[in-house]
């Protein structure tokens, strides 16, 4: 530990000396696990500048957030398709990768992601720089199903009956029952009404197994350690870890192994007034070392799959629990993108929600 704050004090002295002269407020609109106060504290005392930092629970409400006042941000995070939509509506501008310091941080795997899905119209450049990541799995208690699903069409068997546990994404329920019926990935946000009868009729079929729709960490907890639910649908392998270290014998994996997925980023605000203190907080952010400050100030819930490759080896040189982690969380191999569909909007968004209600509607 003493290392640690030792190597934090050596880091913050030199990113002081590398960051704009005059002190400037920087205003950044972000998840609410994704930067934490001590992150942002530590910033403000190494370079002076100040952040006005403010929350949002989903991506419809930072972007209706950001478009009502696009004038008002530096930073704002988002995921999955939302940097596209941000851009292609003039809210955010591309950056340099390379000016920012924790970009050769990154697994390659990330940067390419980034340099071909977040690309901006200049070449070499990007619209939005990638953070932490995800897949959605099923995590399982071991002890009453030891054998693997093989498929997600598995949810659907009699011996799950009032086991599963749902997100209340409607949209991620209805893509992993369109990969269950047999949809490729890349359709499965993309189904037209008439394609998706069939998949939300699939759905409700899966009804009778569903234990409950999920709105956080501590119902899926609660149930899973009671043995209540066997299955939860789980947006990374974080809550199987969580189980795991209170002597819970669970695993998270994805059957068949395809499934849908997201990759959380920073953008930079169109009309940011301060361009490069916000590309410098990004950085801070996004550093191995303030990875590791985070990591440290968050419950083993909210421990997801990083982007930086040298943050991840840092938590394998520790040892203890941290390297343990990863090796449960399989946090040292980066996502195979053939095998994962991006989150998105639907194309035909209507349909998706209209959907989703007729699943809660069914008895």
């Amino acid at each position: 530990m003493k290392k640690q704050i030792i190597a934090l004090a050596a880091f913050a002295m030199a990113f002081a000396g590398a960051t704009s002269a005059k002190a400037v407020e920087i205003n950044y609109l972000g998840w609410y696990d994704e930067t934490i106060a001590k992150v942002i504290e530590q910033y403000e005392a190494a370079t002076g500048n100040t952040v006005n930092y403010k929350n949002f629970d989903s991506n419809d409400q930072a972007f209706n957030i950001v478009r009502a006042a696009p004038g008002d941000w530096d930073l704002v995070a988002g995921d999955g398709y939302w940097p596209r939509r941000y851009y292609e509506q003039g809210l955010t501008q591309e950056f340099d990768p390379t000016k920012v310091g924790s970009w050769n941080e990154l697994y390659p795997a990330f940067r390419d992601f980034a340099s071909k899905n977040w690309a901006g119209k200049s070449a070499g450049k990007i619209i939005a720089f990638p953070g932490t990541w995800g897949i959605y799995q099923a995590t399982v208690l071991t002890d009453k199903l030891p054998q693997r699903m093989t498929s997600w069409q598995d949810l659907w068997k009699p011996e799950l009956k009032g086991r599963v546990m749902l997100t209340a994404s409607g949209n991620e329920n209805i893509a992993l029952s369109a990969l269950a019926s047999g949809t490729s990935l890349n359709k499965v946000y993309h189904l037209g009404e008439g394609e998706l009868g069939p998949i939300v009729d699939k759905l409700i079929q899966l009804k009778p197994n569903v234990r409950k729709v999920y709105l956080n960490v501590d119902e899926i907890a609660s149930l899973m350690k009671q043995q209540d639910a066997w299955v939860a649908i789980t947006w990374s392998s974080a809550i199987a870890n969580m189980l795991n270290m209170q002597n819970i014998s669970a695993e998270a994996y994805v059957p068949g192994g395809k499934s849908v997925g997201w990759v959380n980023c920073i953008m930079l605000s169109a009309e940011s007034k301060h361009k490069e203190a916000a590309l410098e907080l990004l950085q801070w952010i996004y550093s191995a070392d303030m990875r590791r400050v985070r990591w440290d100030n968050l419950s083993p819930a909210d421990h997801v799959s990083e982007t930086n490759q040298k943050f991840v080896e840092s938590l394998v040189a520790a040892g203890g629990n941290d390297a343990l982690t990863v090796k449960r969380m399989d946090m040292q191999t980066p996502p195979d993108f053939s095998n994962m569909a991006i989150q998105e909007a639907p194309e035909f968004l209507s349909a998706y929600v209209d959907g989703w209600n007729k699943w809660l509607a069914a008895q």
